[in-house]
């Protein structure tokens, strides 16, 4: 697998774990099947570059595919981890994990392609991103200590947002390094 397919397959593996696809209450594309995606991606460009923050990357969108795959099944995790939200924090700073060991990823392959300023550029958009992210995993905590659903379905669509955004930074660097 090329690199260009391994960029290919994050963007559509996100798309899948962002955007559930059903059929009534059963889900015909579940969100772990979008994350094996996001693994496979992340190996192939793992080892065309030979990079240790890929690598950590994979690992974590492999733990990724575990925490969907319960989430899934519904696995009561309530009793081990004494509230019903535990598993939906657990796999958002997971997946906030993953984006940062990705992105610095990129930023280490662009700076030995001699990309400088595109690599100070991914590293600006990290920072930002990842201030953004946990001031939603916040906000996300503080909703489900109050029971604020309306605020909780405000900070839902936040969340996704900000999934879109790193989907289009994703396609936009894979066409980048591409060149």
């Amino acid at each position: 697998m090329t690199m260009e397919t391994g960029f290919k397959n994050i963007v559509l593996g996100l798309i899948l774990a962002t955007f559930h696809i059903k059929l009534g209450t059963l889900q015909i594309v579940p969100s772990f099947v979008g994350w094996i995606l996001v693994a496979m991606g992340v190996d192939s460009i793992a080892k065309a570059e030979g990079n240790e923050l890929f690598t950590k990357a994979k690992n974590i969108s492999v733990v990724l595919i575990l925490l969907t795959f319960l989430d899934l099944i519904k696995v009561n995790l309530v009793i081990a981890f004494r509230s019903p939200y535990m598993l939906s924090t657990l796999m958002a700073l997971m997946e906030l994990v993953f984006i940062y060991y990705f992105f610095r990823g990129i930023t280490e392959m662009l700076k030995t392609k001699g990309k400088i300023k595109q690599a100070c550029d991914n590293e600006k958009m990290l920072s930002g991103y990842t201030i953004l992210y946990i001031m939603g995993i916040l906000i996300m905590c503080i909703c489900w200590l109050n029971s604020s659903s309306m605020t909780g379905a405000i900070i839902g669509v936040y969340m996704v947002a900000l999934r879109i955004y790193i989907i289009y930074q994703v396609n936009k660097i894979g066409k980048d390094v591409n060149k």
